[in-house]
């Protein structure tokens, strides 16, 4: 009878531990597909406000990209370190229901490493934002044996971005949403982290983007 008694304790125990691995798995999948709901709402709820933003500024008249050149007044005047490694490139293009302008930079120094900064005007291109800026909305971060990515807020009212090592590459990049118009990218080679894209990137004029 003891014996049995063991038996059933340990039948219990066992019971119990696998009822508990189950609730918790169970846990696990629901906050995951809780996660990847809550993401998909994010991302349609970024859609929407990036319409109506285009909407505001076409009821204004503001239905074109400004002309690059015009992106340049925003840029910073260099890179500490670099220099610039060729002229600046930049277009602007306009169709019915289509307008976007674009302009970059990239610095280097020497052969050690690059840093290329792009600003694209999306005003009457908000798709093209919209696609390019998805990851913004799902608060995404990621991490594996290559690379790093997560959120990061560079503490200017309107922008949101996020941040992308490549662990082995030693790639860095940042990705910043400006007013739901805007798209900024910074990128560098050779860099230990991410904190010289930020540096750079904190140097463009987001503030006044933000508030054209």
């Amino acid at each position: 009878m003891k014996l049995t008694s063991h038996l059933i304790l340990f039948g219990s125990m066992v019971m119990a531990v696998t009822s508990c691995n189950f609730v918790s798995k169970a846990k696990e999948t629901a906050e995951n597909a809780q996660n990847v709901a809550q993401a998909a709402e994010n991302i349609a709820k970024s859609g929407e406000t990036i319409s109506k933003r285009v909407e505001a500024r076409r009821a204004k008249g503001d239905t074109l990209a400004m002309p690059y050149k015009e992106l340049a007044n925003f840029m910073p005047s260099g890179v500490s370190g670099y220099e610039p490694a060729h002229d600046p490139a930049g277009q602007t293009m306009n169709m019915q229901g289509f307008s976007y302008s674009s302009y970059e930079q990239e610095y280097k120094k020497g052969e050690e490493s690059t840093v290329k900064i792009q600003l694209i005007d999306y005003n009457a291109a908000a798709a093209l934002l919209s696609m390019s800026t998805m990851a913004l909305a799902t608060g995404i971060e990621m991490e594996n044996e290559s690379q790093i990515t997560k959120s990061w807020n560079p503490g200017v009212d309107d922008v949101k971005g996020y941040e992308e090592y490549g662990k082995q590459s030693k790639d860095a990049k940042v990705i910043l949403s400006v007013a739901d118009r805007f798209f900024v990218q910074v990128s560098a080679t050779n860099q230990p982290n991410t904190d010289f894209v930020k540096e750079v990137a904190k140097s463009i004029k987001l503030s006044d983007l933000a508030n054209h």
